[in-house]
């Protein structure tokens, strides 16, 4: 399944109302892989992130980035 979406919440949007722990780490067992980040790919306009989950899964954040207003 490949969901795809776009958009800007502003920062009155966003409500931050405690947290919660995911995956096995809530069961109390640690995973043997630490979930990681990296930039795979950059230039002036667009930012590529790769996030890999401890399960393996891959997510691709792809950032755009407004021109700076002068």
């Amino acid at each position: 399944m490949h969901l795809e979406t776009s958009g800007l919440l502003k920062r009155e949007q966003v409500k931050m109302t405690g947290h919660c722990r995911l995956g096995s780490a809530a069961a109390g067992v640690m995973p043997s892989v630490r979930p990681r980040a990296k930039i795979v790919e950059q230039d002036e306009k667009n930012t590529i992130i790769e996030v890999v989950c401890h399960c393996g899964e891959k997510i691709y954040l792809h950032c755009t980035y407004a021109k700076a207003a002068e």
